[in-house]
C-alpha cells in the first residue's frame, strides 16, 4: 500500500467502513485545533459527502481545511452572533467559521424556527466552505420539512460570453421529504461542474471535457491544467446556468452584505479569507397540508416518472438524489473508496500533526488512532 511520500501512477484505492472514516476525520480536526464537539460535527457534514459519492466535498477536502486553519485564515473556536432577529426572518454573523461547523447549526435554528412559524429564512455573513449544499436542504426533509440552501463562492467561473472569473460556482441544494422512497435532493453547481471535479481530474491526470472550462483566451480546452494558467469554469446550460448563478448570488451574497467577485477568496488558489454568505430556508409542510398526505403524493410523483417511457438506450429514470442514495446504502455496506490521491493527502495532514510517521500508510494511520481499517 502506498504511502505519503510515494509517487503514484496507478488508481490505488483505499476503502474505510464509513464509521471509521468519520471517526479518524474527527481526531484530525482535533488535532489541527479544532474544539472536539465541532470537530465531531464537521466529521460528520464531510463523512456524508463521500458516502453519498460526491468525492470532492468529502475527506478530498480535509488539506485545503488544514491550509486555511493553520494560516488563521478560520476562526477555528467561532461563536456566531444574530445581527437581525425577526422572528422568522434572521441574518447572521458567522465570525469567520468553519462552514461545516456552523452551517449545520445554524440550518437546525432555521428549521426550529419553521416549526413556530410556518417558514424561517436565514441569512449567513461572514463565514466559509461548508461542504456540500445538499446536506442542509436534507436535515430539513428528515424533519418533515421542504429545505433550500444557497451559498456564494469563489469566482471560479466566467460570466456568459465573458472569459474573466468573476462569478462562483454557487451551489443550490434543495430537498423535499418522500414517502416510501428515497427523499428528493437536488444538490448541484451552477457551473458545469463543480471546482473540485475539476481537481479530481488534475489529481488523476484526466482530460475533461469540453464543455467544463474554457482556456485563459476564453477558447475550448479538454486539459484540466489550464484552468490554472488563468481558465474559467464554464456556466450550465451557458446563458441559463450564468443566469441562475447571478441570482443565487443575489440571495446569498448581496441581500445578506458578503464579499462578491474578487473579494471572495480561498486558501488554497490565493490564501485570502473566504467572506462568503448564505440563504437557507425551511418550510413546515404541515402548516399547508398534513404531511403524511404530502409524502403520500410525492410517492405517487416518483412512480409516475419512474414508470414513464425511457429513451432509446436508456435503462432507468432517476428522480434527483436517487443514484446518491443508492450510492450511500452501497458505501454504509462496503465502505468508502479513497482513491490515492485523497489517501495521501491526508496522510500527510495526518502526519503535520504528529498522528503517524513518513512512510506509513494508510492502515498504519488508522490502527495509531486506534481505528482500523
Amino acid at each position: 500500500m502506498f504511502t505519503s511520500k510515494e509517487m503514484f501512477t496507478s488508481k490505488d484505492v483505499v476503502t474505510v467502513n464509513h464509521e471509521k472514516l468519520r471517526q479518524l476525520t474527527q481526531r484530525i480536526l482535533c488535532e489541527l485545533g479544532v474544539p472536539e464537539k465541532d470537530a465531531k460535527t464537521a466529521s460528520y457534514v464531510l463523512n456524508e459527502s463521500d458516502l453519498r459519492g460526491i468525492d470532492s466535498h468529502g475527506m478530498g477536502r480535509l488539506k485545503a481545511y488544514a491550509k486555511a486553519l493553520r494560516l488563521g485564515l478560520i476562526n477555528k473556536a467561532a461563536e456566531i452572533k444574530i445581527v437581525t432577529d425577526a422572528g422568522s426572518i434572521l441574518l447572521i454573523d458567522g465570525c469567520n467559521s468553519l462552514g461545516i461547523v456552523t452551517t449545520p447549526h445554524i440550518m437546525q435554528m432555521c428549521i426550529d424556527r419553521a416549526r413556530k412559524a410556518g417558514v424561517c429564512v436565514i441569512g449567513v455573513v461572514n463565514t466559509n466552505h461548508f461542504g456540500i449544499a445538499g446536506y442542509y436542504p436534507m436535515m430539513a426533509a428528515k424533519q418533515g420539512m421542504l429545505g433550500i440552501c444557497f451559498a456564494n463562492t469563489l469566482p471560479l467561473a466566467a460570466p456568459f460570453g465573458g472569459k474573466d472569473r468573476l462569478i462562483g460556482s454557487d451551489p443550490i441544494g434543495i430537498a423535499a421529504p418522500a414517502g416510501q422512497y428515497d427523499d428528493f435532493v437536488l444538490d448541484m453547481a451552477t457551473s458545469s461542474v463543480a471546482y473540485g471535479k475539476l481537481e479530481i481530474a488534475m489529481r488523476r491526470g484526466d482530460k475533461i471535457p469540453t464543455d467544463w472550462i474554457i482556456g485563459p483566451k476564453g477558447e475550448v480546452t479538454d486539459d484540466p491544467h489550464d484552468f490554472g494558467r488563468g481558465g474559467a469554469l464554464r456556466s450550465m446550460a451557458g446563458p441559463k446556468g450564468y443566469g441562475l448563478s447571478v441570482m443565487i448570488e443575489v440571495f446569498s451574497s448581496l441581500l445578506v452584505g458578503a464579499g462578491i467577485g474578487h473579494e471572495v477568496g480561498n486558501a488554497v488558489l490565493d490564501e485570502k479569507r473566504e467572506n462568503i454568505g448564505i440563504f437557507m430556508l425551511a418550510i413546515d409542510i404541515s402548516k399547508i397540508r398534513p404531511l403524511e398526505d404530502f409524502k403520500a403524493h410525492v410517492d405517487k410523483y416518483y412512480e409516475m416518472v419512474k414508470g414513464s417511457g425511457k429513451a432509446q438506450g436508456v435503462k432507468e429514470i432517476f428522480l434527483p438524489g436517487e443514484i446518491e442514495a443508492k450510492i450511500t446504502r452501497q458505501r454504509m455496506e462496503k465502505g468508502i473508496p479513497l482513491n490515492e490521491v485523497v489517501a495521501r493527502d491526508v496522510l500527510v495532514v495526518a502526519e503535520s500533526v504528529g498522528l503517524c510517521e513518513e512512510g506509513e500508510t494508510f492502515e498504519d494511520l488508522l490502527a495509531r488512532c486506534g481505528i482500523g481499517v
